[in-house]
């Protein structure tokens, strides 16, 4: 005799989804779905990294040894190293 009052028990969200992750196979990526992706994560990543970043501007020891080089304006000394937030000015077109 088989008892068929006892209450069936439902896995969780959590054990479903890790069952579901578990069965999942590696499967070919169509040159589509490739180049939909690149282009997606290509947009994003860039972004990203261009609000994260900082600017920094050195001058090349070169600057030093030519004649008649004038440094850039609002950059005069050859020797620092000029760190901003934001692009400079005369870099942004």
């Amino acid at each position: 005799m088989t008892d068929t009052t006892a209450a069936t028990v439902r896995p969780t969200r959590t054990q479903r989804l890790t069952r579901a992750l578990a069965e999942l196979q590696p499967r070919r990526v169509g040159l589509r779905t490739r180049v939909l992706l690149t282009f997606a994560f290509g947009a994003l990543f860039p972004s990203g990294f261009l609000a994260a970043a900082s600017y920094s501007f050195a001058y090349l020891k070169l600057a030093e040894t030519l004649d008649g080089f004038h440094p850039l304006p609002g950059l005069p000394d050859l020797h620092r190293r000029y760190d901003a937030p934001a692009l400079f000015p005369m870099f942004a077109n």
